[in-house]
């Protein structure tokens, strides 16, 4: 393992961590975790779960098992299924209760106004939280 590989190997774990701690997870939350499969994503299943919050992460095809065995309680394979409608199902069957917490390691922007347009996190007020782990175009 090269210097540069090996400060990435320990780079996803910490943002994961720092992402569970902005986002305030606790025991109980219910937390959306788009882009679950990566060095963050995998790391932030793995933490969230620990932290005894549900959670459902969003992530793509091949990644699925991965996810699964990381204990996510459900997975949204969003090549297959808009996560936008996953998610608000999820909402649905929690008898429309949001997210508490959003944390974002994949798309940016575009998550950030799905989120908003369909009420999918609970406001801030009332301390609803939405991480943005990834940079694409803010």
């Amino acid at each position: 393992v090269s210097d540069i590989e090996g400060a990435a190997i320990a780079n996803s774990p910490v943002n994961a961590m720092l992402a569970v701690e902005d986002g305030g997870v606790k025991e109980g939350d219910r937390v959306l975790i788009i882009g679950g499969a990566g060095g963050v994503g995998s790391s932030l299943v793995q933490l969230v779960k620990s932290a005894g919050a549900s959670f459902i992460a969003a992530t793509t095809s091949q990644a699925v098992p991965l996810v699964k065995s990381l204990g996510a309680d459900l997975v949204i394979d969003y090549s297959k299924e808009d996560w936008v409608a996953a998610a608000c199902g999820a909402i649905k069957e929690a008898g429309g209760r949001p997210f508490d917490v959003v944390i974002d390691c994949a798309s940016g922007t575009p998550a950030w106004s799905s989120v908003c347009s369909h009420k999918l996190l609970k406001s801030g007020a009332k301390g609803g939280m939405y991480v943005g782990v990834v940079q694409l175009d803010w």
